[in-house]
């Protein structure tokens, strides 16, 4: 699967649900890795969540929104992606 086909991760403790535009793949994997290996692309916005930055259309102080699906923003990780996002929308 290419990786610009991803719109967002999910961490389900050592498992890994990863949504594309076709459908959502599950792999044996924790989020820690791929957060890794993805590199600038993507930004973790939430213990649970890692988003591929071109794939979102809007985001406030607790939410972004990806494809249909809204991503909450976690608290620790609020004022890193506020200051990653300034000035892309």
């Amino acid at each position: 699967m290419p990786v610009h086909d991803n719109f967002f991760l999910e961490g389900m403790k050592e498992y890994l649900r990863t949504h594309t535009s076709a459908k959502a793949y599950i792999t044996k994997v924790g989020i820690t890795k791929p957060e890794e290996e993805l590199g600038t692309g993507f930004l973790r916005v939430h213990r649970s969540f890692l988003v591929a930055i071109g794939k979102i259309h809007a985001y406030d102080a607790t939410e972004l929104e990806v494809g249909r699906k809204l991503i909450p923003i976690g608290r620790n990780y609020k004022d890193s992606v506020i200051s990653s996002l300034a000035g892309k929308f």
